[in-house]
């Protein structure tokens, strides 16, 4: 079961992913999405045991879909987070070796609990 909680702090907004498997948690990361003022970008700094930490996404929003890249030393990594439903959000990050051939590695649909 994947649970992803999003908390809303003075230094942006959070979120916890926990990914769990019979009772146990196999895949924890942290994020916290900020607006960078200066590059006039959305910033998603990602913390998981998984790669180079922190992994820093660069961004915007065009039609209600919030687009987030970056180039670390092992890979190309794009996400794509679609904020058009009301209480549904679509999810996917895709990365890449070189830039151009990309390959999914994670998507979900994420419903908000009222």
């Amino acid at each position: 079961m994947v649970k992803c909680t999003l908390e809303p702090r003075s230094t942006g907004l959070w979120l916890y992913k926990t990914t769990n498997k019979n009772g146990l948690m196999t895949f924890r990361g942290d994020g916290i999405f900020t607006w960078h003022e200066a590059e006039q970008c959305y910033t998603l700094s990602w913390f998981d045991p998984m790669g180079v930490l922190p992994d820093i996404l660069r961004g915007s929003i065009e039609k209600n879909i919030l687009t987030l890249t970056s180039r670390g030393p092992q890979r190309y990594t794009r996400t794509f987070l679609d904020f058009t439903g009301e209480k549904r959000h679509q999810f996917r990050m895709e990365v890449s070796q070189d830039g151009k051939e990309w390959h999914t590695f994670t998507e979900g649909t994420y419903e908000r609990k009222d």
